[in-house]
């Protein structure tokens, strides 16, 4: 119920600050993008405009945090294939944050 929902969400909060905060100075993501993660923004319309947009950008920043966590805890050769996911992740994220910034550069 609602204290199950309430771990989940810590945890997630707790990884995505840990996992995604080398991201933002890698230029993955954007200060505001890991903020909104980590908060109740990642839901409204201030963060991102588009529920399909907000959805999708969760989703990459997930999977990324979640196969980050799991490459530091791997063995030598499924911390090799975990980087290509890695790789593929970021690629994704960074795709997405120049569509941002450049629609935001057309408002």
């Amino acid at each position: 119920g609602a204290a199950a929902a309430a771990v989940r969400e810590a945890r997630w909060r707790a990884l995505a600050q840990r996992e995604l905060a080398g991201e933002v100075v890698l230029g993955t993501i954007r200060p505001e993008d890991l903020e909104a993660l980590v908060s109740g923004r990642r839901f409204r319309r201030d963060w991102l405009p588009g529920t399909s947009e907000r959805r999708v950008f969760r989703r990459f920043a997930r999977r990324l945090a979640r196969a980050k966590r799991a490459q530091a805890r791997a063995a030598s050769t499924r911390r090799k294939l975990l980087q290509v996911q890695i790789l593929t992740l970021r690629t994704r994220l960074r795709g997405a944050v120049s569509t941002l910034a450049a629609r935001e550069g057309l408002d």
